[in-house]
């Protein structure tokens, strides 16, 4: 379990406010770096958070998946848990819902990867009036149709997300900090996406082994694949035998690291 220090505040300026979403102070537009992604690969979808109300409100950084958060334990607290540690965090959930397909289809899955390197947590402070954007890589993946052999439904899909936030001793936090960190949720818009399948030329792979201090296979890591423009694009777990692999790459250069959870 990777454990973060708390860290200074931090008031950032960033794009024109966005419209009104959901029925909190925090409102929420989100957008994306192309509409149309072929498998393997993720996108990168930028949250464009703004605060429309009277007081300056503190967001936790980075935003994880919220079954990441809703698992973790202390993502968020001095080195030995005490009495001042605290958890939960920023959560973001994705909804991907198929634009044909019938009732029989299922739902797609979408999922926000882990940061690459050390995550650099802070407290963003936004003041009344204020606009903060986050970006973040995240792994979709398409709805199925088809009762007996399940297919995938490759096509349009509608996107959208919540971000929330909770942490156990939220109103302690308050108190020592004499501010609001931000907790709750918000309601994002919805975009459109189109989800294809590999393409008919992406023959390409990339294996190993991930090997702890002792030289022995590791598991309890992450693996990060980035392309040239060091751009999370997919991620994986080692087996048992701390073996890994990315499949159905199309021709490109390639980073691949990792790091412990």
């Amino acid at each position: 379990m990777t454990r973060w220090l708390l860290c200074f505040l931090i008031l950032l300026n960033a794009s024109p406010a966005c419209a009104q979403a959901g029925g909190s102070d925090l409102k929420l537009l989100i957008s994306i770096d192309r509409t149309t992604i072929t498998a393997p690969l993720g996108a990168q979808v930028v949250l464009h958070l703004h605060n429309s109300g009277k007081q300056t409100l503190l967001l936790y950084s980075p935003v994880r998946d919220a079954s990441v958060v809703s698992g973790a334990i202390n993502p968020f607290f001095t080195e030995e848990p005490g009495p001042g540690s605290t958890s939960g965090g920023s959560a973001l959930h994705i909804r991907l819902v198929p634009l044909r397909g019938g009732a029989q289809a299922s739902s797609g899955e979408g999922r926000v990867l882990e940061v690459a390197g050390f995550p650099h947590p802070k407290l963003v402070a936004l003041a009344p009036g204020d606009d903060y954007e986050e970006k973040t890589a995240v792994r979709l993946s398409p709805a199925s149709s088809g009762a007996d052999k399940p297919v995938p439904l490759w096509g349009n899909y509608k996107l959208s997300v919540t971000y929330s936030a909770s942490y156990s001793n939220g109103d302690n936090l308050n108190r020592i900090l004499d501010t609001d960190v931000w907790q709750g949720r918000t309601e994002s818009n919805s975009i459109e996406v189109n989800l294809q399948p590999p393409a008919a030329n992406a023959q390409g792979s990339i294996s190993g082994s991930v090997l702890g201090s002792d030289m022995q296979p590791t598991f309890g890591a992450i693996v990060t694949l980035s392309n040239q423009q060091e751009q999370v694009v997919a991620q994986a777990s080692p087996d048992e035998n701390g073996k890994f692999s990315f499949v159905h790459l199309p021709f490109g250069f390639y980073w691949v690291s990792a790091r412990g959870r």
